[in-house]
């Protein structure tokens, strides 16, 4: 019996093992071929209509970015940028609309996804004739980086901070007020960059805000073991077929452990901030993570969503229902009416 026990167990590892083994990468060759094609030196805007490169054409269309209904007509112009920040370069995007921008609408997205995961959210905003702009996380999308990984989750909020100052070279363009939406680990880069520094921003919004996850105490455990044998292990989500993550890194779990244990928040009381929080979220430890950011963040509201999941802003068949709450919000913050209403 002890036998068969052992031998059972044995083949479990074994399985769990194989599962794991780090597969190759099938979007490394389009990835580099479209960052080939994107302007490092400046911002340069293009009719969203216009031809572009092939690849970049490839991209707007697998996103669905030109699928959306301006009061204006499709006259939309937008930016696609490489840009510098440390040791690697981050992929950011500007859409602006045909007439003066009513504000200004930034997205950080989450962990394993990237900008074009929000591109629902993007033609949601154009069409209330805002100016969009969003940024792939260090190690996502199109940036580059070490795949999903981060020896320190400093390289977040470093990463906004640097994206920033880049868009400052076109603040012109993007008028006042300024709204953040950051979704799970792009919500902690803007929790992490708000204790280093003052939040430019109007109104933020922590959709599913990552600061423990639901396996928290076992996950961290199992991690410090397994980072002796084993590097990566499969992501639960499939991976996007153009620049998706085929390997979620040891690591990255052990830093944001490291992150979590030296977080310590600071009053930011002059910002409203607007938690979304979906009650069946099988990915973050809500319970733990929203009284804890609701003492750094005093001046918050929750908005409570139940049966849509983690990533409900994400996905491209039910973020109207997750996010027309959501703009509503940000419309009576600042006074403003939908276009329809005017």
């Amino acid at each position: 019996m002890k036998t068969w026990g052992w031998n059972l167990a044995f083949y479990i590892f074994t399985i769990y093992l194989f599962g794991c083994a780090q597969l190759p990468d099938p979007t490394l060759e389009f990835r580099e071929n479209l960052r080939r094609e994107v302007n490092t030196q400046q911002w340069i805007f293009q009719d969203l209509n216009a031809s572009f490169s092939p690849f970049m054409e490839q991209y707007i269309v697998h996103w669905k970015f030109r699928e959306f209904k301006s009061p204006w007509g499709n006259k939309t112009r937008v930016a696609f940028r490489l840009f510098d920040c440390s040791q690697d370069d981050l992929f950011a995007v500007v859409f602006v609309p045909p007439r003066p921008p009513r504000g200004t609408f930034f997205i950080l997205h989450g962990y394993l996804a990237s900008l074009g995961n929000f591109s629902g959210i993007i033609r949601v905003m154009l069409e209330e004739g805002w100016a969009v702009t969003a940024m792939d996380l260090p190690g996502h999308g199109l940036s580059g980086g070490a795949r999903a990984d981060a020896k320190d989750f400093i390289i977040y909020q470093k990463s906004l901070k640097c994206w920033l100052e880049k868009l400052s070279e076109i603040r012109t363009v993007l008028p006042r007020p300024w709204v953040v939406l950051g979704h799970s680990t792009g919500a902690s880069a803007i929790v992490d960059y708000s204790v280093h520094n003052e939040l430019p921003w109007d109104l933020v919004i922590l959709s599913a805000p990552l600061i423990r996850h639901v396996w928290w105490e076992l996950g961290q455990g199992l991690s410090w073991v397994n980072q002796w044998w084993l590097k990566s292990i499969q992501p639960l989500v499939s991976p996007d077929p153009l620049v998706g993550i085929y390997n979620v890194p040891i690591s990255w779990v052990l830093a944001l452990g490291r992150w979590e244990s030296q977080l310590r928040l600071k009053a930011k009381s002059e910002v409203s901030v607007l938690f979304h929080q979906d009650r069946d979220d099988q990915v973050v430890l809500y319970q733990h993570n929203l009284p804890l950011l609701g003492r750094g963040f005093p001046n918050n509201k929750v908005f409570w969503q139940q049966g849509m999941g983690h990533v409900t802003l994400a996905d491209f068949h039910r973020y109207h229902e997750a996010f027309l709450p959501i703009l509503d919000w940000i419309l009576e913050n600042q006074g403003v009416m939908h276009l329809e209403e005017q």
